[in-house]
């Protein structure tokens, strides 16, 4: 991906609000910030791995697609992760300045880093969100952000 391009994700990615449904209660994550204290509460009982990951199967490779075929690639992301058994609630992310769509996705529980890593790639996400009880949420690219492609 060249460098201009990642720039500009990065930039994207971290002015963005990310919230994740934790019962009756939607929690918000940014990207660099602690976790709220209900969101660490929340991970302490539902997280199985040592941090949960945020995906979303919208806007493959960050680029905008119509509403039918990202509720196509919803549907897909979910019949997916019940296929292969994982635990997961709802989440969401949205541009601070309206800049891009809010996109639906999901918050995983119980998925190891690799396989994180390889759903992303398979729903053409070029980036995912790591939420960590101990940390910041870090972004984390799919692959080597300054690779052509």
């Amino acid at each position: 991906m060249p460098q201009a391009r990642t720039a500009t994700l990065a930039a994207a990615f971290e002015t963005t609000d990310y919230h994740v449904q934790t019962g009756d209660e939607w929690c918000q994550v940014n990207i660099g910030a602690p976790c709220s204290e209900h969101m660490l509460r929340w991970l302490r009982e539902h997280a199985i791995q040592p941090c949960v990951w945020l995906i979303t199967a919208h806007n493959p490779q960050a680029r905008l697609c119509d509403a039918a075929e990202n509720r196509r690639r919803d549907a897909a992301l979910k019949t997916c992760l019940d296929a292969d058994g994982y635990t997961y609630v709802a989440a969401t992310s949205r541009a601070r300045d309206g800049s891009w769509p809010a996109e639906p996705g999901v918050c995983i529980t119980d998925m190891d880093e690799g396989t994180a890593r390889a759903l992303a790639v398979r729903f053409g996400q070029v980036a995912l969100v790591a939420i960590l009880p101990d940390g910041p949420a870090q972004l984390v690219w799919t692959d080597a952000p300054d690779a052509d492609g």
